[in-house]
């Protein structure tokens, strides 16, 4: 079989770029979406499937709501964060406090805002394809994010995300398709 001729890279994006994503994505006061997600852990040998939905809300509201396989409701008001599970009662805690949790907050926070400078002193930022098509690869500047992750791939077209994953260093991959609302 013959080899195939391998496609040269596409070129990183200029910071002219980067910066109209983020005027498009600031544009958009709030947005609704449908999820799955699939997450890979290296513990474990079958993959986990959940659904729900995803909500955003100008300035800092984030809300993840998981309908399948069990209910549970995730809302990041500012630094706070509110987990409830099924009929546990809610438990909140400061983002400030779990370091960890805060970085990969404000990294989906800062793609759905277009806060690209955020963005850029938490990750060095690779930006493909083009507005109508667009993928952003980030790789950890921090040495303490670094040690947690890999990498965060954050694929969209103009100023919707569709699709988010997340790899660890433990080997872990965390892979989201969002269907916005219509």
């Amino acid at each position: 079989m013959p080899a195939r001729a391998q496609t040269p890279p596409a070129p990183d994006w200029t910071s002219a770029q980067l910066d109209e994503l983020a005027a498009r994505l600031r544009a958009i006061p709030e947005s609704h979406a449908s999820f799955s997600e699939t997450r890979y852990l290296a513990a474990l040998s079958m993959p986990l499937q959940s659904s729900g939905t995803l909500s955003y809300r100008r300035p800092d509201e984030l809300e993840k709501i998981t309908t399948a396989p069990r209910p549970e409701r995730m809302v990041v008001q500012g630094g706070q964060l509110t987990l409830a599970t099924g009929e546990q009662p809610p438990q909140s805690f400061e983002l400030d406090s779990r370091p960890e949790i805060r970085a990969l907050v404000e990294t989906v926070r800062g793609a759905l805002s277009g806060d690209i400078a955020l963005l850029q002193t938490l990750y060095a930022i690779r930006g493909e394809g083009s507005l109508g098509g667009w993928r952003l690869t980030l790789t950890p500047r921090d040495p303490n994010l670094a040690r947690m992750l890999r990498l965060v791939r954050i694929d969209g077209n103009w100023a919707d995300l569709r699709f988010i994953q997340i790899v660890a260093t433990n080997g872990d991959d965390d892979r989201m398709t969002i269907t916005p609302a219509p």
